[in-house]
């Protein structure tokens, strides 16, 4: 027997080794019609869920037609906290009272410190930089 569906939960924070020969194991399955939904917030820019996500997400093909799926075969969807019916500001405001506001916005708005941003410095230079490499840049 195989299965037909899997469903992986925080797939992003599965430890790295493991997520890969895991992704690795089950590609046979899903090869012969088997189905995959994965969720999760971001861990990294560059674990397995990170790779999937973004080779997801690069729908053109090579000659610049877009797809209805990623080179990989996946459809990436993005949900936020505020589509919920039952979420508002006032349901923001006592979540991050509960977990603080740096964990909000990475469990809600999957923003952290290692998130990538583009910038454009003083000089006009166009720079790549982590979240965090801002913060350092502009202390």
């Amino acid at each position: 027997m195989s299965i037909s569906l899997l469903y992986a939960d925080e797939f992003a924070f599965v430890q790295p080794n493991i997520a890969e020969e895991f992704w690795t194991s089950i590609s046979p399955t899903l090869a012969t019609g088997g189905r995959a939904i994965l969720t999760s917030t971001p861990n990294s820019d560059e674990d397995t869920f990170a790779t999937i996500w973004k080779q997801a997400a690069d729908k053109f093909d090579e000659h610049g037609n877009e797809q209805d799926v990623g080179k990989n075969g996946f459809h990436g969807f993005r949900a936020t906290w505020d589509e919920h019916p039952d979420r508002d500001e006032e349901w923001q405001k006592a979540e991050i009272g509960r977990i603080g506001e740096e964990k909000f916005r990475r469990e809600y708005g999957c923003v952290s410190i290692d998130s990538v941003i583009t910038i454009q410095l003083p000089n006009g230079e166009i720079r790549d930089i982590t979240i965090a490499e801002l913060k350092e840049l502009l202390s």
